[in-house]
């Protein structure tokens, strides 16, 4: 199949094929799934097959997952699957998958890694995903929880999310939350999205952003 596959035009219809061939050695070979994803070229298509992969065993074997992605020898890849990872476990245990997700090492796999947890558990209980990221110590971690959680929650709770992105310690991070939860909540409700920005304290150049000056 994979071979066939390899004759079909078009990169996202060969990806497919390479989607649906793993899940059927899942069931069936998942030793021989995990090292045809290892074994891949590096590059788009071994990032998607490793997140892919990782989220599927991780909603049934957490442990499976976890000490399958520590095995990539490709940083990318690697990166990738920690995603995969947080969203599979996050189905079964959204607030422990969250809490894995926090603690990576790698600045550059948390983003994906807490969104993709958090994003379960603000659907299960967004009151206690949203205290659990606000105790959190300050950090680039914590900072990571609070942007994810702001995204998360900038369509239902635009005033929420705000206060969330207003919390972020990195002002580069803060600025781009800011920007992306103000926009949802005039969207949604202007005129008390201007009552916040007309009360705030923000820097004069973070108050123009957000106004579109």
């Amino acid at each position: 199949a994979l071979e066939w596959g390899d004759t079909l035009p078009g990169a996202e219809l060969r990806q497919l094929v390479v989607l649906n061939v793993l899940d059927v050695w899942l069931a069936s070979a998942p030793g021989k799934a995990r090292d045809y994803v290892a074994r891949m070229p590096a590059g788009k298509a071994q990032n998607e097959a490793a997140t892919h992969l990782a989220e599927s065993v991780a909603a049934r074997d957490v442990p499976a997952a976890v000490a399958w992605l520590r095995g990539l020898t490709n940083t990318a890849a690697r990166r990738a699957a920690s995603a995969g990872v947080a969203s599979g476990w996050a189905r079964q245990d959204a607030p422990a998958a969250t809490r894995w997700a926090i603690a990576l090492g790698d600045d550059a796999a948390r983003p994906d890694a807490v969104d993709a947890a958090l994003s379960y558990w603000v659907l299960a209980d967004a009151p206690a995903a949203v205290s659990y990221v606000r105790t959190l110590k300050g950090g680039d971690a914590r900072d990571d929880g609070l942007d994810a959680l702001s995204s998360l929650l900038g369509t239902t709770q635009p005033d929420l999310a705000v206060a969330l992105a207003a919390d972020i310690e990195n002002p580069h991070l803060r600025n781009n939350a800011l920007a992306d939860a103000y926009a949802a909540w005039q969207a949604r409700d202007p005129a008390a999205a201007r009552r916040w920005l007309d009360a705030v304290d923000l820097p004069a150049s973070a108050r123009r952003r957000l106004q579109g000056d």
